[in-house]
């Protein structure tokens, strides 16, 4: 993975492991196949719940499964 992050090429990744996102340039957020927010992970987190929500559930189940 750290290759695509060093290359100059547009890569489009699409990902359900929202640590991978935390590097990326910019991300869009899809919800029934529409995209509701873009930017970047920061951004995101400031201001789209669906994102919120994504990634705190993410952040909850890695912590019960730890």
């Amino acid at each position: 993975m750290d290759i695509l992050f060093e290359s100059e090429a547009t890569c489009i990744m699409v990902s359900h492991r929202y640590h991978d996102s935390e590097n990326f340039d910019h991300i869009y957020v899809m919800k029934d196949g529409v995209i509701v927010a873009d930017g970047r992970h920061h951004e995101l987190l400031e201001k789209s719940r669906d994102y919120q929500e994504l990634y705190l559930s993410k952040e909850e189940v890695s912590t019960a499964t730890s």
